[in-house]
C-alpha cells in the first residue's frame, strides 16, 4: 500500500542567479521524493520561482529591462539548472498559471490580513482584484502556491 509524500522547495526568488544553497535544497528534496518513490509512496514534488516584489523590480530596473523579462530569464535559469542535475521535481510553479487562482481567492472576504503592497512602492505584482493601486505582498501568493499546485480546489484526486 503506498502513502501520499508531498515535498516542496522554496519557490526561489529571481532577483539573481541560482546559487550553491538553492541547489544544495533542491538536490536534498530531490534525494527524498526518490526515496519515498522507491518506497512506491505517490509523491509530488514542486519547486519553481517567487517572480514579484521589490527586490525582483530592482533587480529588472539595475539590469535595464521589465521585470517581466527579468524573470522569464532567471526563472529559465533556474529550470536549466534542474535539468542539468536531472531533478524529478512534478510542477515547477511560475504568478500566470496560479494568478487567476489567487485573484480568485481575493474575491472571497478577507479579514485581517495585510496582503498587500501600494504599487507607488512595489509596481511588479498581482494586482488586487478589488483596488487597481494595490499588489499583492510577495508572501502571500507564496502560500497559496504550496497548496495550489498539487490541485487545491482544482484536482481533489491529485491533492489528496
Amino acid at each position: 500500500m503506498s502513502n501520499s509524500f508531498y515535498i516542496t522547495t522554496p519557490l526561489y526568488y529571481v532577483n539573481d542567479r541560482p546559487h550553491i544553497g538553492s541547489a544544495y535544497t533542491t538536490l536534498i528534496a530531490d534525494m527524498i521524493a526518490m526515496y519515498h518513490r522507491m518506497k512506491d509512496d505517490d509523491v509530488f514534488f514542486l519547486t519553481g520561482t517567487d517572480e514579484h516584489g521589490q527586490k525582483v523590480q530592482q533587480a529588472a530596473e539595475k539590469n535595464g529591462v521589465s521585470p517581466e523579462e527579468h524573470c522569464d530569464t532567471y526563472a529559465t535559469r533556474f529550470q536549466e539548472l534542474w535539468s542539468y542535475f536531472n531533478l524529478s521535481y512534478d510542477d515547477f510553479i511560475r504568478p500566470e498559471n496560479r494568478k487567476n487562482e489567487i485573484l480568485g481567492f481575493l474575491k472571497q472576504p478577507l479579514k485581517d490580513l495585510c496582503i498587500s503592497r501600494p504599487k507607488e512602492r512595489l509596481s511588479w505584482g498581482i494586482e488586487l482584484p478589488f483596488d487597481k493601486d494595490y499588489v499583492t505582498y510577495v508572501w502571500f501568493d507564496a502560500l497559496l502556491n504550496y497548496v495550489t499546485a498539487p490541485g487545491y480546489l482544482q484536482d481533489n484526486e491529485r491533492f489528496q
